[in-house]
């Protein structure tokens, strides 16, 4: 899931579904994934579904990070070559 391929995808999902005032949410492992919760955040995701436990582990990962700093690691994931860029990104924080 941190392909750069899909992180634009999920990118254009989120413009696209704005410009049409349809709110978007993302499930599943990705979304419980605190590491990866400034990521999502930066590419426009503010609905996360996770199971409950997860649920401050995110919220803490969220407080900690500026929106600034989300969309500046979210460009740079955008533009990273591959999966591993992305991870050595999510790493470096």
């Amino acid at each position: 899931p941190l392909e750069p391929t899909i992180l634009r995808l999920i990118y254009e999902t989120v413009v696209a579904a704005a410009a049409a005032k349809i709110p978007v949410s993302l499930c599943g492992e990705l979304a419980s994934r605190p590491e990866a919760t400034p990521l999502l955040f930066g590419l426009g995701i503010r609905q996360f579904s996770m199971h409950g436990n997860a649920v401050p582990r995110v919220k803490r990962a969220i407080r900690a990070v500026s929106s600034k700093y989300c969309l500046q690691l979210a460009a740079a994931a955008l533009e990273a070559p591959d999966a591993d860029s992305v991870r050595a990104l999510l790493a470096a924080d």
